[in-house]
């Protein structure tokens, strides 16, 4: 079986083949005990989707998908939380999701390996929900451990973003534009170019190749904060080879949002279910 179950193969078609990973580039970390095997470019949550697990829990008797927008934190240890949408899978990682769990054994000891050879790798990370309500992240209380003054700050990497960052540095501007993301874009891919429009790659190179050294890109990023003109930031960021976080205040003359659509289901029984996503979800993920 595969170690990574739920990924499409290098060759699909249609752009599902896995862009933002570099398949020459393997890795392998472990979550609540599990190993996780996956690429450069993966994030916490993207390796463990593609490893199988696809439930972040139960609700009562219903099984709740693990998605962008309903995933655990994850403790990498020494106090440090952080988000498994936004921070890069690397080698040698140990991280345990942080709430309550129905099954602590699931996954790991002998117990958990008895389990999964007689029935398999676990599908969930075995949360329990609808108990206590959840906690806010940890950083939403911190300090801010930089402030930084700008002209604009642009909240979305997407191409709307990327054409305000560029008109402001061609006025002469300064800018921090703030990406929740690794890849700079947004879902101009998925939409594709329109008529005579250039194909989404060159779009993105070409206003990336405009923003010049008054604009600070955050990538992996989350504006979580507005008050006034002041933006509070929290970005997962690489150091050692070790994931670290931090919190930025970021004082601005102007606010840009530029955070585009969200994608949501319809209302229907089983919406939550997980194997249920819509098509920009589907894209993202692959």
């Amino acid at each position: 079986m595969s170690d990574t179950p739920n990924r499409l193969p290098a060759d699909a078609p249609h752009g599902l083949g896995g862009a933002a990973i570099d398949r020459s580039r393997p890795l392998r970390f472990r979550l609540n005990g599990r190993v996780i095997d996956g690429f450069a470019g993966d994030t916490v949550l993207s390796a463990t989707l593609a490893a199988g697990i696809g439930i972040a829990g139960r609700h009562g008797d219903e099984a709740l998908a693990l998605e962008e927008g309903f995933a655990p934190l994850v403790s990498a240890g020494r106090d440090l939380v952080l988000p498994m949408d936004r921070t890069p899978a690397l080698d040698g990682l140990e991280l345990t999701t942080i709430g309550t769990r129905r099954d602590p054994i699931a996954s790991g000891g002998l117990l958990g390996a008895l389990r999964n050879r007689l029935l398999g790798p676990a599908r969930t990370l075995n949360h329990r929900f609808g108990d206590v309500s959840a906690p806010l992240p940890p950083w939403h209380h911190a300090a801010p451990s930089e402030t930084l003054s700008v002209d604009f700050v642009i909240i979305g990497g997407g191409v709307a973003g990327l054409s305000a960052a560029a008109t402001a540095a061609a006025a002469g501007k300064s800018a921090v534009l703030v990406e929740r993301s690794e890849a700079l874009g947004g879902a101009v891919g998925y939409f594709g170019a329109v008529d005579n429009e250039a194909p989404p790659e060159a779009t993105i190179a070409a206003l990336s190749g405009r923003l010049g050294p008054a604009v600070t890109v955050l990538t992996h990023a989350e504006a979580f904060a507005i008050a006034g003109t002041t933006v509070r930031v929290h970005q997962v960021r690489i150091e050692g080879n070790r994931p670290v976080a931090r919190v930025l205040a970021i004082e601005a003359r102007h606010v840009v949002l530029a955070t585009g659509a969200v994608e949501r289901l319809p209302v229907f029984p089983g919406n939550r279910t997980p194997g249920i996503v819509g098509g920009l979800a589907a894209y993202q993920r692959a």
